[in-house]
């Protein structure tokens, strides 16, 4: 057969195999792609179309074998790079896709967001945080609009301990995506506890639970800052609330003990009431002997009592007058008067003069005051005058 009739021939049986391709009919179309460029190893359109049927059926190994032999053919073909990159990231071949985005960005470096995106995204699993973040910057400058992508930038530099950059980042995202704002406020606050801004972190946490009042994480956060703060009382608050959103975690149960008053521990000099009231000393006078036996049932009274009341502190105790300081004394004195005639007269004029008084204001007011001041007041001023004297006799 001449080379032309070759040529057509393979050519005829390129065009068969895909139309065969592209109605899905991957059975049919496999033998005779493999036939062609087992005719003719350099046929680059023939192992695109295997690339696509194997990337169709999720093949990946494949697809990176014949992406392969078309860069080894065609080494300037950029879109088989990417196709390369895809294949051996869906492999779990971070380092090999990384080398192979990168050859393609060298190769063109006005590539489509999401190709430096990708990239980043490969960069940032590999930890290496510098190179990731000029790969997002540079998928930000194609298109600005990707919140995602201000969230990943505001991650890493946060890890990189640029805070402030990494705040602008997470405000961009949060005015392109508004209804993230649980989440960002939340990585808002992480950034000013780097930053060791405690009353900007408590804010945004509190905005956080405003807007989702069941983050437990929000809660636990606070009472972290609060203990830091000191204020024990407003820390065991928002453990608690943690506690009831989200219970039986270690670290929160944890938090809640430190947190909570201990009782104060009793010292060993506080008195024992019962003992203050019941214990009698050894000098107490032995005038109230005769009251004896009912001041024992009213201590034993006193005793069952203060055992239900149990111990208090007594600052003084109360103070024991000696025995021998009150030989000679009478507890309660009494006056003395001694009563005679002519006291009796005095008393009776000093009482009498200011009566005539009276009788005299009396009768200038009226008769029938006249008359009742009369008839009663001689009537108390006898008696009294009487139980003078009977009290003078007696005293003699």
């Amino acid at each position: 057969m001449s080379k032309d009739s070759e040529e057509v021939v393979l050519k005829n049986q390129f065009d068969r195999a895909k139309q065969l391709k592209d109605e899905g009919k991957f059975d049919e179309a496999l033998p005779l792609l493999l036939e062609t460029i087992e005719t003719v190893p350099t046929h680059v359109r023939a192992l695109m179309q295997l690339v696509e049927i194997h990337q169709d059926c999720q093949e990946w190994d494949r697809v990176a074998t014949y992406c392969q032999r078309v860069v080894e053919i065609q080494p300037q073909r950029i879109g088989v790079y990417l196709k390369l990159a895809k294949a051996l990231q869906k492999q779990g071949d971070t380092v090999g896709a990384i080398a192979t985005y990168q050859k393609a960005i060298a190769l063109k470096p006005d590539q489509p967001p999401n190709i430096y995106t990708n990239f980043g995204n490969l960069l940032s699993q590999e930890d290496r945080v510098d190179e990731a973040v000029d790969a997002y910057r540079q998928s930000l400058k194609r298109k600005s609009e990707q919140p995602q992508l201000h969230m990943k930038l505001g991650a890493l530099l946060t890890k990189r301990g640029q805070f402030g950059v990494a705040a602008e980042y997470y405000q961009q995202a949060l005015m392109l995506k508004p209804e993230w704002g649980e989440y960002i406020q939340m990585q808002l606050a992480n950034v000013r506890m780097q930053q060791g801004q405690l009353d900007e972190a408590i804010s945004h946490y509190q905005t956080a639970i405003r807007i989702n009042p069941n983050l437990a994480e929000a809660y636990q956060a606070l009472g972290d800052i609060f203990q830091q703060q000191g204020a024990s009382e407003e820390a065991l608050e928002n453990y608690q609330q943690s506690d009831r959103l989200k219970p039986n975690n270690p670290e929160v149960r944890k938090a809640i003990e430190a947190a909570t008053p201990k009782p104060a521990a009793k010292t060993a000099s506080e008195p024992n009431i019962l003992e203050e009231f019941t214990t009698l000393p050894n000098n107490v006078p032995s005038a109230d002997l005769a009251t004896k036996g009912s001041s024992q049932a009213s201590g034993k009274m006193f005793q069952d009592k203060f055992k239900k009341m149990g111990k208090f502190k007594i600052r003084e105790k109360p103070k024991i007058v000696d025995q021998k300081q009150l030989e000679g004394k009478e507890i309660f004195p009494s006056v003395d008067i001694q009563w005679n005639r002519s006291s009796i007269i005095v008393f009776s004029l000093f009482l009498g003069i200011p009566y005539i008084g009276g009788l005299i204001a009396a009768f200038s007011s009226g008769v029938k005051a006249f008359m009742i001041a009369m008839t009663v007041g001689p009537i108390l001023l006898l008696g009294f005058v009487g139980l003078l004297y009977f009290a003078s006799r007696s005293s003699q």
